[in-house]
């Protein structure tokens, strides 16, 4: 089973998984304005993050850039 974070914890292991520094102010911004931040779960009135659900925000949040140079080279060949 996965562990739960807490959003402090949340923030360091994307900090730590990513490089991307995020505070826990950001993430409540998020679950209370957005629907474009991580998936959370509520137990006993407090916020919980699972890393598979941090990880898979992150890769929604990404794009893998090209140069065009190699995009160019596939559209010739």
């Amino acid at each position: 089973m996965e562990r739960h974070l807490r959003p402090n914890e949340a923030v360091q292991y994307i900090n730590t998984s990513y490089g991307f520094r995020y505070s826990p102010k950001y993430l409540a911004k998020l679950r209370s304005t957005s629907s474009h931040g991580p998936t959370f779960v509520r137990h006993g009135g407090r916020v919980y993050y699972r890393p598979s659900d941090l990880d898979a925000w992150i890769e929604r949040r990404t794009t893998a850039l090209q140069s065009t140079s190699s995009v160019r080279r596939e559209i010739i060949n």
